[in-house]
């Protein structure tokens, strides 16, 4: 079935043009907490936006900003066509295809040694107190633990963060993400706009976790998913009264005054 963008009975050509990109995460906003793929329905809205924006420099691009790996991402990047800078691992790394692959400058190996140090740190205490839990693999330069089952993921959350210090720890809607006190998803958002040209003001943020919190608050524009933390539904401007995609889609929608039709 072809895809369509109808315009919206509110539409209007300059409160649209209002936002010319929209920088999403991923976990608790495309793909659900219980899942670990985007709805093929949702990657085709995706895809079809960004092809728009191709054959029309004015319309908003799709962009990434995640606490996910490289590996991951990529897939998406690609499946959803967007060609902007993505933002990796809550900021320690930036992705895009041209330049590929970009490590944050301010982490050096040292650093990364160290991370991997703490990590030992960290398995060492939470196996001693018969904490269930297993690592995100394939991260470069930061650590995201998730507990075996959902209920303890709070508990682990204080549990890391009262017996951890020097780091950024952040709550993310399935894990705990550790990440250097100088890496965040603000700052790699800011040098991924850097990259592309685009002020902060004409952008539109949507996120779910406290991670989210700073772009949100720094974005011109910004939503959330029904399913968002009550602190980061505090900081947005736009609260979608759905959760994940749906949340999301209705977010564009808002926003960009068009109904995204099948």
């Amino acid at each position: 079935m072809t895809l369509l963008l109808v315009k919206h009975p509110c539409y209007q050509l300059k409160k649209m043009y209002k936002v010319r990109t929209i920088y999403c995460d991923i976990d608790g906003c495309l793909i659900p907490l219980d899942k670990e793929e985007i709805h093929p329905k949702l990657i085709k809205y995706l895809k079809r936006i960004n092809t728009l924006s191709e054959e029309n420099t004015e319309f908003p691009k799709i962009g990434l900003c995640t606490g996910r790996d490289v590996q991951f991402v990529r897939t998406i990047f690609n499946n959803i066509n967007t060609k902007i800078t993505a933002v990796c691992e809550n900021g320690g790394i930036l992705y895009n295809n041209k330049s590929g692959v970009v490590l944050n400058d301010k982490i050096d190996e040292i650093l990364l040694q160290n991370m991997q140090e703490t990590k030992r740190k960290i398995e060492k205490y939470l196996i001693q107190k018969n904490i269930d839990y297993y690592i995100e693999p394939n991260k470069k330069t930061m650590i995201s633990f998730r507990p075996n089952k959902k209920i303890d993921l709070i508990k682990l959350f204080n549990i890391i963060k009262q017996n951890l210090g020097g780091y950024n720890i952040s709550l993310s809607a399935s894990a705990v993400d550790i990440n250097f006190m100088h890496i965040n998803k603000y700052n790699g958002l800011k040098e991924a706009l850097k990259i592309e040209k685009i002020n902060i003001n004409s952008i539109c943020y949507i996120g779910d976790s406290s991670s989210d919190i700073l772009p949100i608050k720094k974005a011109g524009y910004s939503g959330v998913p029904n399913n968002a933390l009550d602190e980061v539904k505090k900081s947005a401007k736009y609260i979608s009264p759905h959760s994940n995609g749906k949340g999301v889609l209705d977010i564009f929608q808002n926003y960009l005054h068009i109904m995204l039709k099948p």
